[in-house]
């Protein structure tokens, strides 16, 4: 009737002759709610791990704390936890015990989620466009506050795609780039313009240009007509 991949499946149990009929019946639904979190967000951390242990390869990759994971694990299996449904009821006479069966629709709720991402991906792809015409126009620090923004986003959508990988049936759905990188990159580049800035007497002006792993950067005297070209490597 609710067959495994379709769905998560909680079972929650109490004795029957504990109180009155709706109360033993909301302890029974409260314990399968319980059952069915527990069931979700070991799913989650379990595919959180693997892909820290993936990443821990990469010296590049600065890994997660585990109070930061756990709070993340529980953040996002909360939201997915409002769609479950108690669906049945069972009451075994002989045992004196009430049952709870509670259900979460995987297909139903892969939606929801596919939908937050989507909206998400949007966000990250405004704030990027804006903090490189910012970025263009030589305004680092709105600029800045712009990427900082994409990088909330990216970390939620990050998130939201790990739960995805969990609730959703086999076949996979959205996938997307590494966002959270690609930001990180372009804020290391600012960084490095920054520095440069603090570094370079201000009778200089400074014409930047870029490429995948360098700054190159000249300055002109204006007075002198001197120019000098640096090179910074990321």
């Amino acid at each position: 009737k609710y067959p495994e991949p379709h769905y998560f499946i909680g079972v929650g149990s109490t004795n029957s002759e504990k109180g009155s009929a709706k109360q033993t019946m909301s302890w029974a639904a409260e314990r399968a709610r319980a059952e069915l979190a527990k069931i979700l967000k070991t799913e989650v951390n379990v595919l959180s791990r693997q892909e820290r242990d993936v990443k821990s390869g990469d010296k590049s990759h600065k890994p997660q704390s585990n109070s930061k994971l756990n709070d993340v694990i529980i953040e996002s299996s909360n939201q997915v936890l409002e769609g479950v449904e108690v669906k049945e009821y069972y009451t075994d006479k002989k045992t004196k015990t009430i049952y709870a069966l509670a259900v979460l629709d995987r297909v139903k709720t892969g939606d929801l989620i596919e939908g937050r991402i989507k909206r998400l991906l949007n966000d990250v792809s405004s704030e990027m466009d804006e903090g490189r015409g910012y970025q263009t126009s030589g305004k680092y620090i709105p600029a800045m506050q712009r990427y900082s923004k994409a990088m909330a986003y990216a970390t939620a959508l990050n998130e939201q795609q790990d739960l995805l990988s969990v609730v959703a049936p086999v076949g996979g759905r959205i996938k997307s780039g590494d966002y959270v990188s690609e930001i990180k990159n372009i804020m290391i580049f600012i960084f490095l313009i920054f520095r440069i800035l603090l570094t370079i007497p201000h009778i200089f002006r400074i014409v930047f240009s870029f490429n995948y792993k360098f700054i190159y950067y000249k300055t002109i005297n204006s007075s002198a007509h001197h120019t000098f070209v640096g090179i910074i490597g990321c």
